[in-house]
């Protein structure tokens, strides 16, 4: 079905207009993320938002959330999920910057109460239309952490923390598809907590590094919990391929940096989280076989924390830089950095 797909693109592109174009490359860059059979996503999401951005639709003439023109508000929709899109799944450069953008999206809808759901009477695409703008109000705090760093850890915690306690409730459980809201966003959140932990300084106080450290470990707890469920009860979708890097950067977060208790021998409070990421890893691989380098490097990780420094090897330790050379999924740099700060001692 998805080479079928793929085969047809040109003809779309030369009957269709420009949106039922990017729509249709959307979908393919979609599926790519749920199957390696869907072909590259990095290159379909490319593909998609060249077309997007040559389109003009980051521009407001042309997209239009609250214009009266179906085109146009179809163009904003498309748009805003490219940008989602392009923010959650690779973990690369972003294709379009917030500085370029001159399109809008609605404020996170105000007319219903936190807590209670639209009734079934409503507009039938009331509640979507909140779910669209509460995950683009999501990716744009994790644009806001990665890009702005100066803003301050405390500030960016502040953001994503608010955001999450003040979602709109009433989408989580409304219908069958409302738990992608609190999945998605538990995603972001993880991402966006990664960012934060890393802008921790020496000049923060204990107390609000203690509060930062404290909220993610809870957030990152939860992101694991829904992942592992069991796939015939588990209310999210199925593996993404970009979920294996976060699973892998939250063990490593855990395990390597000393904020979070890190400490050498069996006694590492965070071994039992880190055997979830690899029973996670080792899922996900079964799909998306390049995720089997990242499991790999958790394993080393694992066994030099949960071994005596005295056993450790010269070899041991340029394997571990060899795997991480050789990933076939690029590891960030910051990753990079926790891991080799490790310091694993080797004798002689």
């Amino acid at each position: 079905m998805a080479l079928t797909a793929h085969q047809h693109i040109p003809r779309v592109d030369e009957s269709a207009g420009e949106l039922e174009t990017v729509q249709c490359l959307i979908a393919t860059a979609l599926f790519s993320l749920f199957t390696p059979l869907g072909g590259s996503t990095w290159h379909l999401l490319g593909l998609a938002l060249s077309r997007c951005v040559s389109a003009g639709m980051h521009h407001i003439r042309v997209s239009d959330a609250q214009s009266d023109d179906e085109e146009k508000r179809g163009c904003s929709r498309a748009f805003w999920c490219l940008y989602v899109f392009d923010t959650a799944s690779l973990d690369r450069p972003f294709f379009v910057h917030d500085e370029d953008i001159t399109t809008l999206t609605e404020p996170v809808d105000a007319k219903y109460s936190h807590n209670q759901p639209p009734s079934r009477s409503s507009d039938s695409g009331d509640e979507f239309d909140t779910f669209h703008r509460g995950v683009v109000q999501c990716a744009r705090l994790l644009r806001d952490a990665q890009q702005n760093p100066e803003k301050g850890a405390l500030f960016h915690f502040i953001n994503i923390r608010h955001f999450r306690e003040t979602m709109p409730r009433y989408l989580i459980g409304f219908d069958n598809g409302s738990w992608m809201l609190d999945n998605l966003c538990s995603r972001f959140c993880c991402r966006t907590l990664l960012e934060i932990v890393s802008h921790l300084t020496p000049a923060q106080s204990r107390a609000e590094a203690a509060m930062v450290v404290g909220y993610a470990e809870e957030q990152f707890a939860g992101t694991l919990d829904i992942l592992d469920q069991k796939p015939e009860t588990r209310r999210s979708s199925a593996f993404m391929g970009c979920d294996g890097l976060l699973v892998f950067r939250i063990g490593v977060e855990l395990l390597c940096n000393p904020l979070f208790g890190r400490q050498g021998g069996a006694n590492c409070p965070n071994l039992l989280v880190s055997q979830k990421c690899l029973r996670l890893l080792v899922a996900i691989s079964e799909r998306f076989s390049s995720v089997r380098c990242l499991r790999e490097i958790l394993e080393e990780l694992v066994v030099f924390l949960a071994t005596e420094s005295s056993r450790h090897t010269r070899a041991d330790r340029l394997g571990l830089e060899r795997r991480i050379e050789l990933s076939e999924i690029p590891i960030p740099k910051r990753v990079q950095d926790l891991i080799y700060s490790l310091r694993i001692s080797t004798p002689g």
